[in-house]
């Protein structure tokens, strides 16, 4: 198996290579670095999906591999929370880019900032309705606790989530 160095390295010359294989190539190393257990894999699977110029093929393999990123160390997770809240909530990303990032939060709601920054999402009604949809499963995905619980409430008057928030306080076991 490869150090993320090493993928790392490979990823970028790839990018200078020939196009045609380009993305099979790519995706190689994402789906080599999701299986490493060291340091230095988050960011690099970060520093990919952050990356405007890549392509949306390639950033969504990204956020599939950081759904499944193995990593307990509370710095990678905090890098991976961090780089998703900034994809979702980023109005110049592709929606479905966008959509998949608010999504995948739901794997990382016991970091600090992730259910703020899905309320900010949520709360942002200009948002492409499948970006807010993504982040509503974050806070759902928390599970009952006073932060989702007051956001569950807060979503009770948007017309787009009344319904499905009034089901999660139900499920919850909060009446309202």
């Amino acid at each position: 198996m490869p150090t993320v160095q090493e993928l790392k390295e490979g990823f970028r010359a790839q990018a200078a290579a020939d196009e045609n294989d380009e993305s099979e190539r790519k995706m190689s190393f994402i789906r080599q670095a999701e299986k490493l257990d060291e340091p230095g894999v988050a960011e690099f699977l970060t520093g990919i999906l952050e990356d405007p110029q890549e392509s949306a093929d390639i950033r969504c393999e990204v956020i599939a591999a950081l759904r499944v990123l193995e990593s307990r160390q509370a710095t990678d997770r905090q890098v991976v929370a961090d780089a998703l809240s900034r994809v979702a909530a980023n109005d110049d990303d592709d929606e479905i880019i966008g959509s998949l990032a608010a999504a995948a939060l739901e794997r990382y709601v016991d970091v600090p900032g992730v259910l703020s920054a899905a309320w900010n999402i949520l709360n942002d009604r200009t948002e492409d309705e499948n970006v807010r949809h993504g982040a509503f499963s974050a806070v759902e995905a928390a599970g009952l606790n006073p932060q989702s619980s007051d956001l569950m409430v807060k979503l009770l008057s948007d017309p787009l989530f009344a319904r499905h928030a009034q089901r999660v306080l139900v499920a919850w076991g909060i009446r309202r």
